[in-house]
């Protein structure tokens, strides 16, 4: 019957007057209430999450999973075609964005009634807390009603496909089959099943409005709640509105290299956010390792509603060699809060709020660092080796493209090309005479891996070639062999063994030359297991009184993991032109 009133529908349909198809799609949409209501519940079950003295939900068949799919599918089609048709539209709004936890906002529901026909308007719904009641009301043609309510709680904006369980990107998380994650408030909160849900599918909020058109009722499923704002040049703009902790602190980074055994000074900047409606006292807390303590903020304070306050902590101390944990909490009112998120924010996604803990880890390596050692530094592509020098106390200016043609190279021992930066800005390669040149009268650069690029005439001093795929390294325990133990890039200032080749991520090295002319010293030979002998990843030139090194090891991976090795190594590299001599 849904299937014949659906195809009449579509037969019939004037684009002009689609009212005339109302009647037939209600007919469709009826007849799939009835069948929806005569299929068997079938539930997911949870995994071991059933209360004591309940019993256990029924298991459903494959067959039964997909009949329920396809009536409910079905019907949620009829019903968009209904109120197209009909011309009902159904707006969700939320007073503002974001919702802490345990807070209420108002929010209302709105049935417009664009179309030619009475539409009643009997009942609106939203989960998680929300019940508006009983409208009852019959909405006239170009006309519409409302019902208003305060709303307790909000799903969290988390992506439910990001951390959790140890080890694991996507973990294990509770879902409900509908895809709404809901927040739990104490021991009369639903369990809900540990499933996997779309993206596009998993909500933040439900609501349901129930209608009634053409002679039937049916509860028309009215999607998220959404908060309405105008943008200067998008114009009107629609968001989900979701839940967020009523604190959240963020460090602005998540990483700080450190001398071991040296005095350090650093300054560490945490925002601190109130989502709430209403002044917030806080106490700070603060997980410290053996050696630092925190400088230059207050124990308390007090936020106002929705304020931004950025601190700076100055944190002194010496720390041992190792990786050590710094964080900052938040107490207040019997709670501890302690994370923060970080927006992506694009206009064809939803916006994502990426949680992360307030805490960073603090990695001191022992590590020599020659006095004279001056750096420039002119990034790559995803490079964030520039702040590891500045947090290894080594002198760096870090500089444009633009401003490499103006810079006085004579001010510095070494200059350090980042990852695919010939590919990335093709104008630098009109810089390599001159580069080349301050090389001969005694500089030191350092040029970290390029793509096939590199084999170009005049990229390096003397050519390369590769091989078409490019020669990787992607085992990132893969055995590293010298292959010239008196190299001075692994002698000094610091001796590179076994331990600086341990704990790395990722990979060892990429875009690896396989023809490489002599006049290059080569001092390491890896490649992966089955793969033919390569000593592409550490390549070393004299031009006449300075030095050309060139590295397709992956340091920019190495060094914002905080691997101690490849901090050690890259020492070593900006310093090849400083070796003493004997």
């Amino acid at each position: 019957r849904a299937v014949n009133a659906a195809d009449w529908a579509g037969r019939h349909l004037d684009l002009r007057r689609p009212d005339g198809a109302v009647d037939s799609l209600a007919a469709a949409v009826a007849a799939l209430d009835s069948a929806q209501a005569a299929i068997a519940p079938c539930p997911l079950v949870p995994r071991g999450r059933v209360r004591e003295g309940e019993a256990p939900p029924p298991r459903c068949t494959g067959a039964a999973l997909d009949l329920a799919t396809s009536v409910a599918r079905m019907r949620a089609r009829a019903q968009q075609a209904l109120l197209a048709a009909a011309g009902v539209a159904i707006e969700v709004t939320a007073a503002r964005e974001l919702l802490a936890f345990a807070d209420s906002m108002e929010v209302r529901i709105t049935v417009h009634n664009r179309g030619v026909r009475p539409v009643r308007f009997d009942a609106a719904e939203l989960r998680p807390s929300f019940a508006g009641g009983r409208p009852g009301v019959t909405i006239a043609p170009d006309s519409s009603a409302s019902v208003t309510d305060q709303l307790l709680g909000l799903v969290d904006h988390s992506p439910w496909w990001v951390g959790g369980r140890a080890g694991a990107m996507f973990a294990d998380t509770r879902s409900p089959e509908d895809g709404i994650a809901l927040v739990s408030y104490g021991p009369d909160a639903p369990l809900v099943p540990s499933v996997a849900v779309p993206e596009g599918t998993r909500r933040l909020s439900a609501a349901q409005v129930t209608l009634g058109i053409a002679g039937i009722t049916t509860t028309v499923d009215a999607g998220d709640l959404t908060y309405r704002f105008a943008d200067p040049v998008l114009g009107e703009v629609w968001r989900p509105a979701g839940g967020v902790p009523p604190v959240t602190l963020e460090l602005d980074r998540g990483l700080e290299w450190a001398r071991a055994g040296q005095p350090l000074t650093r300054t560490v900047r945490v925002t601190v956010r109130s989502h709430t409606a209403r002044p917030r006292a806080l106490k700070l807390r603060y997980l410290l390792p053996p050696g630092l303590r925190v400088e230059g903020v207050p124990d308390t304070l007090t936020l106002a509603a929705g304020e931004v306050r950025e601190l700076f902590l100055t944190l002194r101390g010496t720390l041992a060699e190792g990786r050590h944990e710094f964080g900052v909490g938040a107490e207040s009112e019997g709670t501890t809060y302690a994370e923060g998120f970080r927006l992506i924010d694009y206009p064809h996604i939803r916006p994502i709020r990426l949680y992360r803990s307030s805490a960073m880890y603090v990695q001191a390596v022992t590590v020599t660092v020659p006095r004279e050692l001056r750096v420039a530094y002119v990034a790559g592509v995803s490079d964030a080796v520039a702040p590891v020098l500045v947090g290894l106390e080594i002198p760096t200016t870090v500089v444009t493209v633009d401003e490499l043609p103006l810079l006085d190279l004579g001010r510095y021992t070494t200059v350090v090309i980042g990852p695919r930066a010939y590919e990335a800005h093709p104008e630098l390669a009109t810089q390599n005479p001159r580069l080349l040149q301050w090389v001969r009268a005694g500089g030191t650069l350092v040029v970290q891996y390029g793509q096939f690029e590199m084999a170009g005439a005049g990229m390096m001093p003397y050519p390369v070639g590769f091989t078409r795929p490019a020669a990787r390294v992607t085992i990132e325990d893969a055995p590293v062999t010298v292959t010239q133990p008196a190299s001075t890039l692994l002698g000094w200032p610091n001796r590179i063994g076994a331990a600086d080749w341990r704990e790395w991520v990722q990979e060892r090295g990429l875009y690896m030359p396989t023809t490489i002319d002599p006049r290059y010293r080569t001092p390491l030979e890896l490649h992966d297991p089955g793969e033919p002998e390569n000593r592409g990843a550490l390549l070393e030139a004299t031009l006449g009184r300075g030095r050309y090194v060139y590295t397709t090891l992956s340091l920019f991976r190495q060094l914002p993991a905080g691997v101690p090795g490849s901090a050690r190594l890259l020492v070593n590299l900006l310093s090849a032109g400083l070796v003493p001599v004997p």
